[in-house]
Formats: structure tokens, C-alpha cells, sequence
């Protein structure tokens, strides 16, 4: 009994791991219609392609990470340290190209909390 709750501890553990190296929850904020509309009408990116806006809803996606995504991230914090901006221009290129390299295997319903982390907002 003691030998298979071991193994299963390892194999969890192992599991564990390899998971939070592999995906990831990228975390996109909320934007107001009326920031949409002046940034082009584009909102969050969906997995096929960029459309126009609809409901600037955000979201958090269960994807496969991409090069430089860490296990919780977001569009605002990607371009923060690959761009040292924070602006819509680069928030949509960032998310357009994270949903392009990668692939989302759930989509959650967002959560302030975790966009402060993800953002490094707390």
C-alpha cells in the first residue's frame, strides 16, 4: 500500500511539473467598447484569426506555452519586458501573436486577480 501511494505521489508530482512547463493561462483584461473602437475596432484575438469587435469581455486562456511565455502571463506584462510599453498597439500584436504560436485548449471566464498577477500589478 505504502509503494503505490509513493508512485502515486511521483507520478503527480512529475505530472505537475511537465504541465506548468507546457501550458500556461494567458490573461487578457477587459477593454471599454469605446477604447475597441479607437484602437481600430480590434479586441481579443481568437484562436482562428483577429476579428472585429464584438464584446470587449476578457478572458483567460489554458494554452500551450509560446517562446518567452511564462505559466501566467498576459499581453500588458509580455510587452512590459520585450518592449519596455504598455500600450494598445502592442497589447494586440502580442496577443495576436501568442494566439497564433500557441494552442488554447480551454477558454475561462477572467479574473481580476489573475491579471494583477500576471500583470505584476499584485
Amino acid at each position: 500500500m505504502r509503494k503505490v501511494l509513493m508512485s502515486m505521489a511521483l507520478t503527480g508530482l512529475i505530472l505537475g511539473v511537465a504541465l506548468s512547463t507546457q501550458v500556461g493561462l494567458f490573461v487578457v483584461q477587459p477593454r471599454p467598447a469605446e477604447a475597441a473602437g479607437a484602437a481600430g475596432g480590434l479586441t481579443p484575438v481568437s484562436a482562428e484569426r483577429a476579428k472585429p469587435a464584438e464584446t470587449p469581455a476578457g478572458m483567460v486562456y489554458l494554452m500551450t506555452r509560446a517562446a518567452d511565455m511564462r505559466f501566467l502571463d498576459s499581453p500588458d506584462a509580455i510587452c512590459r519586458r520585450q518592449f519596455d510599453r504598455d500600450n494598445d498597439a502592442c497589447r494586440g500584436l502580442v496577443q495576436g501573436w501568442v494566439m497564433r504560436e500557441s494552442r488554447v485548449l480551454a477558454t475561462l471566464p477572467y479574473s481580476e486577480a489573475l491579471w494583477r498577477m500576471a500583470s505584476g500589478g499584485g
